[in-house]
């Protein structure tokens, strides 16, 4: 079993406000927002951070693998917890096209839509 690596989650907007959380390969998003937010809070979402570039990570998609495609970028992502809903969702884990084209109509949390994703957001940010 792979060992856990520790994902730094800022839970507003002060630096100092940050939480540590445990993820594996399996962690979902849904997983570290329960571990985050205040019992009872709803319509909290994840969202990663590069730069000035934020984008909204849906409830399926896995922290870990997130991190893996950053490769050398890993450590200027940083992770924060909305006090917000984020986007309506169609289904779960599927997210409405927008005309900023970071999200596409047959999203599914896979390994080579989130490659795509941080493809658009390195693109749109440099």
């Amino acid at each position: 079993m792979p060992v856990p690596i520790i994902l730094r989650v800022y839970l507003s907007n002060n630096p100092s406000h940050v939480t540590e959380v445990p993820i594996t390969p399996d962690t979902t998003c849904h997983d570290v927002i329960e571990c985050c937010k205040e019992p009872g809070e709803e319509n909290c979402h994840l969202a990663e951070l590069w730069r000035a570039c934020e984008r909204p990570i849906g409830e399926l998609e896995r922290p870990y693998e997130i991190l893996q495609q950053w490769g050398s970028y890993r450590d200027e992502v940083q992770f924060y917890l909305r006090h917000e809903a984020a986007i309506a969702l169609n289904d779960v884990g599927r997210r409405p096209k927008k005309k900023n084209g970071f999200q596409d109509d047959n999203f599914a949390p896979t390994t080579d839509y989130v490659s795509k994703s941080l493809n658009k957001v390195l693109k749109h940010c440099t």
